[in-house]
Parts: structure tokens; sequence; C-alpha cells
């Protein structure tokens, strides 16, 4: 069984040995400028590498951890904006600083690559002091695939903001509860 989650378009990865994290982006690690100009990310960075780092030690091997990059936004009238931060998107509100909420996994080993599953995965950046992408439904991946595309965000309710009418999701994750490991194919559930 599996679930889908919620998630947003600005992708960012982190890649640590347990040492070492790299910043990348959907076309791999981000050179210092790019990164520098990455919607602000460096104001999140010591606390994004401290944790990624934390969490390649839990898995004992190189980790990829697949995030989004939100917020730097949140227009109702009971949150203050942050000074020195600008939307990362816009049409949909996350919050008024930025956050980065993991939605994907992997393990790099010397037998291979290990997916890590909704479940794993969370525990592994709850353990470390991230964020998961909120889970909008768990089922088969037939199942998954049948909710409902247009439904408000749950990403600020879970950051403990009020809600905002029409703040509508920009989609969700479909992602397999369980791990598997790229060596071994068959049908999971997803």
């Amino acid at each position: 069984m599996g679930g889908g989650g919620e998630g947003a378009r600005a992708h960012f990865a982190l890649v640590s040995d347990g040492g070492t994290t790299r910043p990348a982006g959907r076309r791999g690690v981000l050179e210092e400028e790019r990164f520098e100009a990455f919607f602000g990310v460096t104001r999140l960075w010591p606390v994004l590498a401290t944790a990624a780092a934390a969490a390649a030690r839990a898995v004992q091997g190189e980790s990829v951890l697949y995030g989004e990059l939100a917020g730097g936004g949140y227009p109702h009238p009971d949150v203050a904006s942050v000074d020195g931060v600008g939307p990362v998107q816009t049409g949909v509100w996350y919050s008024p600083d930025l956050v980065w909420l993991t939605f994907d996994g992997a393990v790099r080993s010397g037998s291979g690559v290990r997916w890590l599953g909704r479940d794993e995965l969370g525990a592994l950046v709850e353990s470390v002091g991230l964020s998961l992408v909120p889970l909008v439904g768990r089922g088969r991946r037939t199942e998954v695939l049948e909710l409902p595309v247009d439904f408000d965000s749950l990403v600020p309710r879970t950051l403990g903001l009020p809600e905002l009418a029409g703040n509508r999701a920009e989609g969700y994750v479909v992602k397999p509860a369980g791990s598997w490991d790229t060596a071994v194919r068959g049908r999971g559930r997803c």
C-alpha cells in the first residue's frame, strides 16, 4: 500500500555521503553560482546540509533526498511576511518563510540503489528534523490515481498556518509505501 503526497515545483535534492552534502536540481549537482541563485535556498542550507548528512549516516550509504523548495509568501491577514524572502511560486501559497519538503529518497551502496518507500522515508526525515509532503491518501496504485487532483493545499495546515480560501494544491506525488531495490523487479503497490 502506498499513497500520494502533495508536491510543489521547485525540485531540490540533497546528496550526502554522511560527511559532505551537495545541492542538486533537476539536472544534477548545482554549481555554486546556480546554488546561490536557487530561490534563496542558501537561507536554509545549514539546516538542510546537516540533516542530509545525518540521514546518510543513518542509512549507512550515500543518500539522495528529493524535495521541493516552497513558500516565501503567505497572503493571509493574520500571518506576517518574512523580510528578505520572496515567493518560490505564486498562485498557491505554502508558508511566509521558505520551507523544504521531502517527497522521495534513495540510498546508494555497493549493492546498488534502494528507493525508500513512504513509511521508511517518513521515519528517516523525521529523525533528522526534516518534513515530508503531507499524505493525501493510501491504497493500491489504481485507487491512488483516482484521488481528486483539484483540492486545497494541505501544506499550510501541517505548518500550523490558517487556511487561505481557494489555495489549490499543485498536485500530488504517488509513492510506494514500501522500499525497493532497483535490482529487484516485480509488481509493487504504490
